[in-house]
């Protein structure tokens, strides 16, 4: 079974213009299935016309076209091309050669008194046979496309054909640039690494507002980074969706139809309200020293006030090890107390 052969793209797109929708699928699948079979192939139209996802009466008339096109033969129920025949015997003749090399180095490696020189002699008279046959068979005398190996019917208003080497190095360009970012795990521009994007993005989840229904997470995880692409920060994300929580929560909303849907309200930026809203003038609305990856206070005491603090948050405000100014922690005590007695 042939699974890798020679595709001279030049030449399969001139000698298939012409072809219609249908006899172009068929005739590609039909192709494949010879070089497969390493030889003709049984007309088994149904069969067939399945892989080529065609009704029956369609595949009929395809071949019908192809083979008064010159481009199939059909006899006595077997199908074949003459094209796929002359590389089919230009592969065969390769492995013939292959292994001829193969031999003459076990036979180099078993007795050191054959000359080096007449087994490279033999294989380089493999070679030049294998590029004789080549050209003769395939008219291709190198495999890179260059200048004179253009499409034939290639006026301006079509597309043009570029040099592979140029291809080539575009292709090598792109890998070292993907493979820098890979290795460095930083992205262009500054903007955040994709662990940062996670982390930030477990911290959204744990403020946003519960609601009746899904919030649909995996799409709004594409509106997210789509928004931090374009310039936002996580920061600023999700300080407007803990101010939005605590406005749910004040209007008595949570856990309810009434709160938007997460990819809804990252997809209208209404981060960018809640923190304009929020904002006084001449000044931030949280406090001097109040840690950067945490929502504004009033969000951070309703959640310790309800048992519901996020892992995502840090220690609690109960244990030393919390990230909440001992300040703060003093004026959230004391308020619980004033509630509790009340």
């Amino acid at each position: 079974m042939v699974d890798f052969y020679r595709h001279d793209i030049p030449s399969w797109m001139d000698g298939t213009e012409s072809l219609s929708a249908n006899e172009y699928r068929a005739y590609h699948v039909i192709c494949q299935l010879l070089y497969l079979n390493e030889g003709p192939i049984a007309l088994n139209e149904r069969g067939i016309a399945g892989r080529c996802n065609m009704r029956l009466d369609h595949f009929r008339a395809a071949v019908n076209g192809l083979c008064q096109k010159g481009k199939l033969k059909v006899a006595d129920g077997v199908v074949f091309n003459d094209r796929c025949e002359r590389e089919l015997e230009l592969i065969r003749l390769n492995r013939k050669h292959a292994a001829k090399g193969g031999r003459a180095s076990s036979r180099r490696a078993k007795s050191s008194s054959t000359p080096i020189l007449d087994a490279s002699s033999e294989i380089l008279d493999a070679s030049f046979e294998i590029q004789a046959a080549s050209s003769e068979i395939l008219s291709a005398p190198s495999t890179l496309v260059t200048d004179d190996k253009l499409l034939k019917n290639n006026e301006a208003h079509r597309a043009a054909l570029p040099q592979k080497a140029s291809l080539r190095e575009e292709s090598i360009g792109e890998e070292l640039t993907l493979l820098t970012r890979t290795c460095t795990r930083e992205e262009p521009g500054g903007r955040p690494s994709k662990a940062e994007r996670d982390a930030a993005f477990d911290e959204l989840k744990a403020c946003y507002p519960k609601r009746e229904g899904t919030q649909d997470w995996p799409k709004a995880r594409t509106v997210f980074d789509r928004a931090i692409a374009a310039g936002s920060t996580p920061e600023e994300i999700i300080r407007g969706a803990s101010l939005y929580a605590a406005a749910v929560r004040r209007r008595g909303d949570e856990g309810t139809r009434f709160v938007k849907q997460a990819r809804s309200w990252l997809n209208g930026r209404l981060w960018e309200e809640m923190n304009e809203q929020a904002a006084p003038v001449g000044g931030p609305s949280v406090p001097p020293g109040w840690p950067r990856n945490l929502p504004d206070p009033e969000t951070c005491f309703s959640a310790w006030s309800r048992g519901q603090w996020p892992g995502s948050w840090g220690a609690p405000p109960d244990l030393p090890s919390t990230r909440v100014p001992a300040d703060v922690v003093a004026q959230w005590q004391a308020r619980r107390a004033e509630r509790v007695a009340a």
